[in-house]
């Protein structure tokens, strides 16, 4: 993949191809470090103790949280249909659970807690005769 910019607190910061091969790696991988850091190009002497120094950068950090949302955002087609497969299943249970969870996600969840307010003055008399 190409370098990806990404915008620092004090400049804006390109990836090298080393960076950015990682980045790839890390979030294709699921998030181990080391591997990634190997299959980046890394030494595998020096793979750990790159990758916990690349993943102190901020620019790095920036673009692996930009590359999960991308991998996100081109995964919940999937999702969606999965979801929709899972309304016409067999089991009820599968289809409620899946009813559920598409009414939840746009908003229509049923609530937690139900708040049960007394309105009125309400007061309490203790007698110690």
């Amino acid at each position: 993949m190409l370098p990806i910019p990404v915008a620092s607190s004090d400049s804006t910061k390109e990836l090298t191809p080393m960076q950015a091969a990682f980045v790839d790696a890390f979030v294709s991988n699921g998030g181990h470090k080391t591997e990634a850091a190997i299959e980046a190009g890394y030494s595998k002497d020096t793979a750990r103790s790159q990758a916990y120094e690349l993943l102190a950068k901020p620019h790095v950090i920036q673009a692996i949280m930009a590359r999960t949302m991308n991998e996100l955002v081109m995964q919940s087609p999937v999702a969606v249909q999965r979801l929709h497969d899972l309304l016409s299943a067999k089991s009820e249970y599968v289809r409620l659970q899946a009813a559920q969870d598409v009414l939840n996600r746009v908003g229509l969840k049923a609530p937690d807690r139900v708040d049960h307010r007394v309105h009125g003055d309400v007061t309490v008399n203790i007698d110690l005769s």
